[in-house]
Formats: structure tokens, sequence, C-alpha cells
């Protein structure tokens, strides 16, 4: 369980850091954690399959994260790095 904790609260503290104007929210617990953009995300979810994630909605404008619960920092970092390119295209 401290694992789990610890990695949740990593990745709940890097999606915070990603800073792009299309989050308007970021919610959830643990390692279940929604975040919500200002776009539909189904071609975010098309996208990730092209930089190595598998993504998920909860709604059309929410972004399911889940990831399993052996996930480690590298995993985490990984994903941000990904996002922040996705939402940065986004911006473009």
């Amino acid at each position: 369980m401290q694992h789990i904790q610890a990695m949740g609260t990593y990745l709940r503290e890097r999606l915070e850091g990603l800073n792009s104007p299309h989050i308007t929210e970021i919610r959830g617990r643990g390692l279940m954690l929604g975040m919500e953009l200002d776009f539909p995300v189904a071609d975010l979810i098309a996208q990730g399959y092209e930089h190595g994630l598998l993504l998920i909605n909860a709604g059309p404008n929410t972004l399911r994260l889940i990831p399993p619960l052996i996930i480690e920092q590298e995993h985490v970092d990984f994903l941000i790095d990904q996002l922040t390119q996705m939402l940065a295209q986004k911006s473009s």
C-alpha cells in the first residue's frame, strides 16, 4: 500500500505540474485519477496509441488514468512526457 500511495501522490503532482491551459480539473484518489480538459478527449485517446499510451475516457472531456499498481516513477515520467507533447500539439 505504501508504494501505491507514493505513486498516486507522485502522479497527481506531475499532472498538476503540466500547467496546460486545457486542463480544467484533476480529480480522483490514489492511482485512480481523472483529468478534465476543455475539449473532447477522443482524439487525445487515439493519439495516445501513437505515443505508446493506453488511455480511456470517463465522459466526453475527461481522461481517466488507472495505471497498474506496480507502476514506477519512470512510467509516470514517460506518461507526463507524452501528455506534455500531446497537449502542446492541441495548443498549436
